[in-house]
């Protein structure tokens, strides 16, 4: 495939996997480990947080951010072992 297609299809692949895990976090929190209480307050006087509106401002914002690092490990990992066995393959033959 043409690298111009490939890169925009991985850009395509992280900011829609980005947003549906993001999505998944905020209506499931229950499936993910909880933000620690002392990091959370934190979040909260750094980003100012005054009112309930700006706190699920800041709730997305973790999200978001805690979710384009995991698809971008996941997506790293993925390359990797695709790429590693592709060398394996041509190994073999």
């Amino acid at each position: 495939m043409n690298k111009t297609v490939t890169r925009f299809l991985l850009a395509i692949w992280t900011l829609v996997a980005t947003v549906a895990l993001t999505r998944l976090i905020l209506v499931r929190p229950d499936l993910f480990p909880r933000v620690p209480e002392s990091f959370a307050l934190w979040a909260i006087d750094v980003y100012g947080s005054t009112n309930g509106e700006e706190l699920a401002d800041l709730e997305t914002l973790l999200a978001l951010g805690f979710s384009f690092i995991v698809v971008l490990l996941v997506t790293a990992l993925c390359r990797f072992i695709w790429r590693r066995a592709g060398r394996f393959t041509a190994l073999a033959d």
